[in-house]
């Protein structure tokens, strides 16, 4: 990613035309320095961006876009999209006011956002001659209206937007302008809007079934665990683009063998989210173009902090200690990527780089001892459908048991796995991506605890955070910052095992999407693909 722009100017104004803006007790074996460190790992197949990024694009076509099912639980509404399948449809359908692109964000809707007085408040500036999909121009009222389902109940984006916005002081100043005031300041609030969740939906829109969006693909079917057909959205305010006429997600696969081999028959354009196996296996096929791209995505194992017997920082800094981290990146992700060291956002500013972990099951053994613990037992639970998941399960297993703790792993289908997984305190998470260090910590924990991965108290660093959360200073920040990691790496509750590699299978005729640290196949952007003949 490119570095963050060096100037506290950068952190209070994020306009059009700047470009990618990035958006920022101790263990005896834990160091501060190089040793487990990423460089320890695995050397990761070099990075390439997959399909060829010059010619002339060709008009017309289908693509067809080949995703993991999350069976009956799929849907098109951004307020309750969760299964996997799910972002890059909505990605295709509406915008955000802020996207993800490598390094930061860059304006999508909003055409820029300035803080005013010390960023508690920031003015949008919205994007002029923006159409839906059904002719209406796009106005401040559709911003509103999304802000206030943000702000009631039942929306995926709502508690994250609640403990930072203060939605009783939201203003229309005019048509196409938005004062958004928050809760406490916040330097990098822009970023937040990028959330795969925060996406614009029409002034009031209440049918998603038939969904009307402002994206680069308008809504022509859906079948729920089966597939979604898209036509090109002609008018949209992308500028070129939009040179396939359809756009189709089939969600009919349950394993990804089956997805490699539909890609290698020509039955696929695309795989997104490749599994890491299936690349290693493809990388010398001629029918399949691999693209690789390091990036902040992340596999974790996931402590409940709240949950015996991970209530005891003992506990979790045992198993920390018990993760042989190059272990997991070349047996679990084919050495596509690098050793995770707990904390999250590597390559975005203001990551703790010099905190790092080495395995110590000596260590480990005797905090648990200390804790009562001895001869643990535990069960992981584990996503069949999360590329490297049940890999990395089985492998933790394997590794916890030299430190005499017993795991066994629970395997959960896709579809069950939002509704299981809040009930196991020992889980697995994998962020795709994020726009800054202030958009991962207010998500995952910041605000109410009940919405946390790791249920880590809201009281527990609130003022720490939202220190470094405020700071428009990028000396100080990076000062602050690095206080909020250092209280994660030695008590949260996120065992950071790997920061993985976007990795995606293309066709040979694939052009106009590559992987870059964006996300995969562009953070899910597929507006300016075409296929050559």
């Amino acid at each position: 990613m490119t570095p963050p722009v060096p100037a506290p100017f950068a952190r209070r104004s994020f306009l059009a035309g700047l470009g990618a803006i990035g958006a920022g007790a101790l263990l005896a074996a834990c160091s501060e320095g190089t040793s487990g460190s990423s460089d320890a790992a695995p050397a990761a197949p070099t990075p390439h961006p997959g399909p060829p990024t010059t010619g002339t694009p060709v008009r017309g076509g289908t693509l067809r876009v080949g995703v993991l099912s999350g069976g009956s639980a799929e849907v098109l509404d951004p307020a309750k999209a969760s299964a996997w399948p799910d972002w890059p449809r909505i990605r295709a359908l509406y915008d955000p006011l802020f996207r993800t692109v490598p390094g930061g964000i860059e304006p999508a809707l909003a055409e820029s956002a300035e803080a005013e007085d010390t960023a508690a408040s920031w003015v949008f500036r919205l994007r002029r001659g923006v159409e839906w999909h059904d002719g209406r121009p796009f106005t401040a009222d559709d911003v509103l209206y999304t802000l206030g389902l943000w702000a009631g109940e039942g929306h995926n984006y709502g508690p994250t937007a609640q403990a930072v916005i203060d939605f009783a002081g939201v203003r229309k100043l005019d048509s196409h302008t938005v004062r958004i005031p928050l809760l406490r300041p916040m330097a990098e609030f822009p970023s937040l809007t990028a959330n795969f969740n925060a996406l614009i939906v029409q002034d009031g829109a209440t049918d998603f079934e038939r969904p009307v969006g402002t994206g680069a693909f308008a809504y022509a079917s859906f079948e729920p665990g089966r597939s979604s057909t898209f036509t090109a959205h002609r008018d949209h305010w992308g500028g070129e683009g939009r040179h396939v006429d359809e756009l189709v997600f089939d969600s009919s696969f349950t394993d990804d063998a089956a997805r490699a081999n539909a890609l290698r028959s020509g039955a696929l354009d695309i795989v997104s989210d490749l599994s890491y196996t299936q690349a290693a296996i493809l990388a010398d096929d001629g029918d399949v173009v691999i693209g690789n791209s390091p990036g902040m995505a992340f596999q974790a194992f996931v402590m409940q902090v709240d949950q015996p017997p991970f209530d005891d920082v003992r506990v979790r800094q045992a198993l920390k200690l018990l993760v042989d981290r190059p272990a997991m990146v070349s047996q679990t992700l084919a050495g596509y990527g690098t050793v995770g060291n707990d904390l999250v956002g590597k390559t975005l500013p203001h990551y703790a780089e010099d905190l790092t972990r080495e395995r110590d099951v000596e260590r480990a053994r005797s905090l648990l001892r200390e804790a009562g613990h001895e001869g643990l037992r535990l069960t992981l639970a584990t996503n069949t459908g999360r590329v490297g998941f049940v890999e990395a399960a089985t492998l933790f297993a394997q590794q916890a048991a030299e430190g005499g703790v017993e795991i066994s792993v629970r395997k959960i289908d896709p579809g069950q796995w939002d509704a299981q997984r809040a009930n196991e305190p020992l889980n697995m998470a994998s962020w795709a991506g994020s726009a800054s260090l202030t958009y991962f910590y207010a998500t995952a924990l910041g605000g109410d605890a009940r919405n946390s991965e790791t249920h880590w108290p809201a009281e527990r660093g609130r003022d720490l955070l939202a220190d470094a959360m405020g700071e428009l200073d990028e000396a100080a920040a990076e000062e602050k910052w690095r206080a909020v990691q250092r209280q994660q790496f030695d008590e949260g509750g996120y065992i950071v095992f790997a920061n993985r590699n976007y990795v995606d299978g293309y066709a040979p005729a694939v052009r106009g999407v590559t992987t870059d640290a964006s996300g995969s196949t562009n953070n899910y952007d597929y507006s300016r693909a075409w296929l050559a003949s």
